[in-house]
């Protein structure tokens, strides 16, 4: 507390006068010099507090008996016995009495001082200092009655509780219908009961499904409850904001209660769809050097950033110089082109393959987030072997080499020829043998 601060507290507090009335036959004598005091220096805020007050009936001396200095030089006589004091709370804001709101004190004898306890309930978002009105009623020479109004100034603070209440998901998603879970702990003592609670947010950023009101009949201590509503969160939901909670309970008899602030963090929806995937060349082969393209596009309701594309590791293939790809951002109903650069071991075989590739980007509250895809890669025979197949095609279909078709084609042509020539040679020799009678 800061000197400033203890030096009003020190100043104001003790007794002031609000009010004086004295009633009575006439003439009414002087009512008796008296003053009330608290040696409670702060309240604790949302609970039942047990205030100290003591009232000192002090003997009558020269000056204004009603002024905020308390001391005075010279005694004049005896104070008259104050008698049936009563105590109340008046005049309250930021406060509020506890059952009638009065205290009886007895009679406070001259010279003497009288304690008691003045039990107030202090709002739980009360100001840092609280001004404190105490009326007090009493009688004086039996037949006078004098009524007045005393301020004290007290600071306030928030002391332990014995509610805890948190919120989970703390992180929201803007634009989307979700649970809302609100776990009600008991950190005290003694068993609490009646627990009202309201948790409110901007009207402009959320609303409610369901009740908005949570209510537990009895929580043990150590005991945690958990209710679950369902809310709606706006599309335009700030990227934080504050979840008002209040709550009021009995802890044993005491009326006491809770006001606090949560902060709450909502990130619109990010959703990376993978489309247009090109491999070049198509067919890779062994020992080369390809690219893999595609196209990113946002179909959610906010932009993700710092987006990259990284190639995970995957046996017979490695990533040709870097393995990621920094995108950028990419915004709601938005698309980029990505292209990651490969190469394929020289012992990879020909065949089918799913490449990995993971997608990095953070979401608009800078929470980092990750998604993969799978990149289908055929990898076709070697160089070597591609050539010798080529140059045996070639040899044998054309090309500049003699084909098999040609070769039958010769040997047909041949044989053909020696059996047209041996037929020929037949005929010759049949004719000659002929007789000549025939000729």
């Amino acid at each position: 507390m800061t000197s400033i601060t203890i030096f009003m507290i020190a100043f104001v507090a003790f007794a002031s006068f609000a009010f004086a009335g004295t009633t009575g036959p006439a003439p009414i004598p002087n009512p008796p010099n008296f003053y009330i005091t608290s040696s409670a220096t702060a309240l604790c805020r949302g609970q039942v507090n047990y205030i100290p007050i003591t009232v000192t009936n002090k003997a009558s001396t020269i000056g204004n008996p009603h002024s905020l200095n308390q001391t005075y030089s010279a005694t004049v006589g005896p104070n008259p016995q104050m008698q049936n004091v009563v105590l109340s709370v008046s005049n309250p804001k930021g406060f509020y009495p506890v059952g009638n709101g009065t205290v009886d004190v007895g009679n406070v004898n001259p010279n003497t001082s009288v304690s008691t306890r003045l039990p107030i309930f202090v709002s739980a978002n009360v100001s840092s200092l609280l001004s404190l009105g105490i009326g007090i009623n009493y009688f004086y020479y039996t037949y006078y009655v004098d009524t007045e109004q005393r301020n004290i100034t007290l600071a306030t603070q928030l002391c332990q509780q014995p509610l805890s209440v948190s919120i989970s998901p703390g992180v929201l998603t803007a634009g989307n219908t979700q649970n809302l879970a609100v776990n009600i702990t008991n950190t005290g003592a003694t068993t609490l009961n009646t627990i009202t609670m309201l948790v409110k947010f901007p009207n402009q950023y959320v609303a409610w499904l369901g009740s908005q009101q949570i209510e537990v009949n009895s929580l043990a201590p150590g005991a945690t409850v958990q209710k679950i509503s369902q809310i709606f969160v706006s599309y335009n939901a700030s990227d934080e904001f504050a979840a008002n909670v209040s709550a009021t309970f009995y802890n044993g008899t005491n009326l006491e209660q809770i006001y606090q602030n949560i902060e709450m963090l909502a990130s619109g929806i990010i959703n990376l769809t993978t489309s247009s995937i090109t491999i070049a060349p198509s067919i890779p082969t062994p020992s080369s050097i390809f690219s893999v393209s595609f196209i990113l596009t946002n179909t959610g309701t906010s932009a993700a950033s710092a987006v990259t594309a990284t190639v995970l590791p995957t046996n017979g293939f490695t990533a040709f110089g870097s393995n990621s790809v920094f995108v950028g951002s990419i915004g709601a109903d938005s698309q980029t082109p990505v292209t990651l650069t490969l190469e394929t071991g020289n012992k990879t075989k020909s065949g089918s393959y799913s490449i990995p590739i993971r997608i990095n980007y953070l979401n608009t509250i800078r929470e980092g987030k990750n998604q993969s895809i799978m990149v289908p890669v055929i990898v076709g025979a070697s160089a070597v072997n591609a050539s010798s197949l080529a140059a045996r095609r070639t040899q044998y279909s054309g090309g500049g080499g003699i084909s098999l078709i040609t070769i039958i084609l010769v040997i047909v042509i041949i044989v053909l020829a020696v059996l047209l020539y041996r037929e020929k040679k037949k005929d010759k020799k049949q004719q000659r043998e002929k007789p000549q009678h025939e000729k």
